[in-house]
């Protein structure tokens, strides 16, 4: 009942849906989603992420760097702690997962210490390499562990696909067997079936894997226009989401109930060409997509055949793409923390806020909250100036200031009580002391007694 009250508010209106793919356009900055902190210590890219819940209850966030794997307690989500550096090789891609109190790492990086790095997390405030598993390969892309029957897989790998059983010895991973027949890039694995995406060959594959010595197909499908990145299966196990990584890449919802009809039954996508999906993870129906220059986004697909999109949060603020910003993103941490990592930036840590209020006796939900608006600045980028549009449910204290990527203030546009309904104001540009404002990207940001709203636009000299 509550999620399809929260699937209604956000449908009929209240944040503006766009049919069928979000709540907002594009050149938003947040929406439902709160920012904790962010951290970002070092001079190098960063590259994939994950979490890790201590038996006491401590978070942990582990995000991978170019030159090795930098772990956080975020307890205390406002106030990372960074506990520990496992030094690597060098490498843009780096790709973590956790099992019992071990975090695995692998990498394409080259050189010395090749191969996945086995970390002890028993003391988490104090992570310890204890193995690098080498024996059947030294290289890989990416892992994925079905914590249900401890095995790793490693994917993108010298021989392909390779199995290893870790419940036995989580130190010293025992190989199982390999799979080569098609190069794979991501996979998602439950229940001894594979889901993994073929990327090189535009297609998608699901493996029975029960038998790593004799792994068989299950489903090959092929579509225009792919570039499958990595899947994840729905919680009813009919429908699968995909990621396409390239330009205009976006996420996908196949019916997969009938093997021989595999059917694209709805897609979430953002606008524009120089745009991609990245990774898409599912937490209960709820799907968590690292989305490249359009940072975290949060998407209701309880109705596989609706995608609502709940809220987002962009950690990206640069130009260009699509492959630049939001690399990964990790959901799971008991306390919603979400753990989000971009290339140029580090560490997000996010929380969604769900758009409504509930009754105070019965801790039901009640009504949706009066939401304000604040639309896409027309045009965008723009010289000289540009329209800022906004909506006001009810009369209050409005402030909508221009500020710069570092968040200083530029310019306050209005400040001071208004009353409801729409109104628009023009950017010249120029700051508060009347001076040009240089080229480049810039923030608007609308706050109201009990909303605060950003959108980015592009001043061009």
């Amino acid at each position: 009942m509550y999620r399809e009250l929260l699937r209604m508010i956000v449908a009929l209106g209240a944040l503006a849906l766009v049919a069928g793919s979000s709540i907002a356009a594009q050149d938003s900055v947040s929406c439902n989603m709160t920012l904790l902190s962010q951290t970002d210590t070092r001079t190098e890219s960063y590259n994939d992420c994950w979490g890790y819940t201590a038996p006491n209850g401590d978070e942990y966030a582990i995000i991978g760097y170019k030159t090795g794997t930098v772990f956080y307690n975020v307890t205390d989500p406002q106030v990372p702690v960074e506990v520990g550096f496992i030094s690597g090789p060098n490498s843009t891609w780096r790709d973590i997962k956790t099992y019992q109190n071990y975090c695995y790492i692998g990498t394409e990086g080259s050189g010395g210490g090749t191969g996945m790095q086995i970390v002890d997390l028993s003391d988490p405030e104090n992570p310890v390499r204890v193995n690098t598993y080498n024996a059947t390969f030294t290289t890989s892309h990416n892992l994925y562990i079905d914590t249900a029957a401890g095995r790793c897989y490693v994917v993108g790998a010298s021989g392909g696909m390779h199995i290893l059983d870790i419940a036995t010895d989580p130190v010293n991973p025992i190989w199982l067997g390999s799979w080569g027949n098609f190069y794979i890039h991501d996979l998602y694995v439950e229940n001894d079936t594979a889901y993994v995406g073929n990327i090189s060959d535009q297609s998608f594959r699901v493996l029975d894997v029960s038998n790593p010595a004799n792994i068989q197909i299950l489903i090959a499908h092929t579509y225009a226009s792919a570039s499958t990145h990595n899947c994840w299966i729905h919680p009813d196990h009919n429908f699968l989401l995909t990621s396409d990584e390239a330009g205009r890449g976006h996420i996908r919802c196949w019916d997969i109930s009938d093997p021989q009809n595999v059917t694209e039954v709805s897609d979430y996508k953002k606008p524009g060409f120089f745009v991609s999906a990245h990774n898409v993870m599912m937490k209960g129906a709820v799907a968590y997509i690292s989305y490249y220059t359009e940072g975290t986004r949060v998407v209701d697909f309880s109705d596989p055949f609706n995608p609502v999109e709940l809220g987002f949060y962009d950690t990206y603020t640069g130009g260009g793409g699509p492959f630049a910003g939001n690399w990964g993103v990790y959901p799971f941490l008991p306390s919603g923390t979400i753990v989000s990592s971009d290339m140029a930036s580090g560490l997000f840590l996010t929380r969604y806020d769900d758009p409504i209020v509930t009754d105070v006796t019965s801790g039901n939900p009640t009504m949706v909250l009066p939401v304000a608006r604040l639309m896409p600045n027309v045009p965008n980028p723009f010289n000289p100036a540009t329209r800022i549009a906004y909506q006001l449910p009810v009369t209050g204290q409005v402030d909508l200031s221009i500020y710069d990527p570092a968040g200083r203030l530029v310019r306050t546009m209005v400040s001071g009580a208004q009353e409801a309904g729409s109104h628009t104001i023009t950017w010249n540009g120029r700051d508060g002391n009347g001076a040009p404002a240089s080229s480049g990207v810039y923030f608007y940001r609308l706050n109201t007694d009990d909303t605060a709203i950003s959108r980015k636009l592009h001043l061009v000299r």
